[in-house]
């Protein structure tokens, strides 16, 4: 069984307000995409780690990580939006025999390394797995500026990632949706929606926190420093 990983550093984090994309800035003395890396690159069921980034700091990384040997180690340039970034590195593991990838979003550094492995075990059994988080916080319908409706909170979670997939489900439905053109902003409805396919979910935690503005950024910073 061989496992891939995909990590997504492709953003250019317009919403953060910053003078370089965010999976570059420094949380704590490490670069955000950083975390994401490490923890993939120390999982031994992960042999092949594919680093998709904007064309100019293809570089950068492939600096970063030129010292390590153990694994397959590959920098790519992304595409205008998250899902060409993912097709793109799908098409590179094409002839690679993967059996099952795991992708993740490397604005996400407080990711643990077992949010990976059950993931990945996960999607070994079932095709296809995402990690999620329940909502705690009541939950409600606007329409108009008005409540209309209080949703079902115990039957909500957030999406997060690492999403996992066998890999010729996840290529498939990529493909499916490059033909009919549909946009999806994460895989996990794409495999959803493209292949009617059941996706499994198992929990994750509440600081698997997607960085997206200066104040995530900060929030990171000092939950960081807490550990």
């Amino acid at each position: 069984m061989k496992i891939g990983a995909i990590l997504l550093a492709a953003g250019k984090g317009t919403r953060a307000n910053l003078n370089i994309p965010k999976q570059f800035i420094r949380i704590n003395g490490k670069e955000m995409w950083e975390y994401s890396f490490e923890i993939a690159y120390r999982i031994s069921k992960v042999e092949d780690i594919i680093v998709v980034t904007l064309g100019e700091w293809i570089k950068h990384i492939e600096e970063k990580v030129g010292c390590k040997r153990e694994k397959s180690i590959t920098v790519i340039e992304g595409g205008n939006k998250r899902q060409e970034s993912v097709y793109n590195a799908l098409k590179f593991m094409s002839d690679r025999d993967i059996d099952v990838v795991a992708i993740h979003d490397t604005a996400r550094p407080m990711v643990s390394e077992n949010n990976f492995i059950d993931c990945i075990n996960m999607a070994i059994t079932h095709s296809a797995c995402t990690v999620v988080s329940g909502v705690v916080d009541t939950m409600v319908i606007v329409r108009n500026d008005s409540i209309e409706d209080i949703a079902p909170r115990l039957v909500l979670y957030h999406v997060q990632t690492p999403q996992c997939f066998q890999f010729d489900v996840i290529w498939r439905a990529h493909n499916n949706a490059r033909e009919k053109y549909n946009a999806y902003t994460d895989d996990a409805t794409l495999v959803l929606k493209e292949l009617s396919m059941d996706v499994k979910v198992v929990k994750g935690n509440r600081l698997n926190i997607k960085v997206t503005s200066s104040e995530d950024i900060e929030l990171v910073k000092y939950l960081m420093s807490r550990k």
